[in-house]
């Protein structure tokens, strides 16, 4: 008998358990989430387990995670962290246990299966599907960069007061495209095409307004094969979206740092940002 695998089965629920922004992979393709909105006020103890804490250093071999309730309370090497007189004991021998992954670069409510984009694809039920898939594969963390439907903010409002399962949602907004270039999508409401410097700006307001996480700009040709934006366009949005740092800042707001791939030298860019696409952060509107 496999006890972690009959510990998921009698104990779990089908999409996960886990501690928010804590997903631990099981080898030999089996998996346990530990999920904050399970509530679950018991205390349970997974020993055994080869874990690595993501934080660069060497895997514990033998180790043990303490769970209670919705809350990581320690992890160590198996001897040096107690386990609660009342913990329920999970047998992870045999095991790596690893944090949970990020998607940096996803795009949520595009298609549905094998179909083409589509706004229609874009609803709360085929988000939500996409989102409990994503943390079944072990990625808590997605950022859909770009091409997104207004409705995405309320969708991660949810999840942030625990309404809604799945990986973490972070957004891009729509991005801003080219006319008759990249993105290749006809998706009238989910991407700003801005003919001219004003609207670029334009379309840097209506979304910083949202709070977007990221702001994202398609600058590439598709291979050769489309328009590229043309550099007025891009610089106007790239000094409104500075103005837009410097306005949350002096509102109170903490805000990500600015950055790009034209920081990195072009032997470090990997294939897909040689298309020259840039997604900078604006802001995570967080009050400091």
């Amino acid at each position: 008998m496999d006890p972690a695998r009959e510990f998921s089965k009698n104990h779990l629920p089908m999409t996960s358990y886990r501690v928010r922004n804590v997903v631990f992979g099981l080898a030999a393709f089996t998996a346990l989430w530990i999920h904050a909105s399970f509530a679950v006020e018991k205390t349970i103890a997974f020993s055994g387990a080869r874990i690595i804490d993501g934080n660069g250093g060497p895997a514990i071999e033998k180790g043990i995670l303490v769970v209670e309730g919705d809350r990581l309370a320690a992890v160590g090497a198996v001897g040096e962290i107690p386990i609660p007189k009342n913990a329920e004991v999970v047998d992870l021998n045999g095991r790596t246990v690893i944090p949970g992954l990020i998607s940096a670069h996803s795009h949520l409510g595009l298609v549905h299966g094998a179909s083409t984009a589509s706004p229609e694809n874009y609803t709360r039920e085929n988000v939500a599907r996409q989102v409990a898939q994503y943390e079944r594969y072990g990625i808590t963390t997605v950022m859909s960069l770009g091409c997104n439907s207004d409705a995405l903010y309320g969708w991660r409002e949810e999840q942030r007061q625990g309404r809604m399962e799945g990986a973490d949602i972070f957004t891009a907004d729509r991005g801003l495209g080219v006319t008759g270039g990249a993105p290749p999508f006809p998706l009238p409401t989910q991407v700003y095409r801005p003919a001219t410097p004003d609207e670029a700006r334009a379309a840097v307001r209506e979304m910083a307004a949202r709070h977007p996480d990221l702001l994202k700009l398609w600058l590439d040709d598709l291979f050769g094969k489309a328009p590229k934006m043309e550099p007025e366009i891009y610089k106007a949005a790239l000094a409104e979206a500075h103005a837009a740092i410097d306005e949350a800042h002096r509102s109170g707001f903490r805000v990500a740092r600015i950055s790009s791939i034209s920081a990195m030298p072009r032997r470090c860019w990997p294939r897909e940002s040689m298309s020259s696409r840039i997604a900078f952060a604006i802001s995570r509107w967080t009050r400091s």
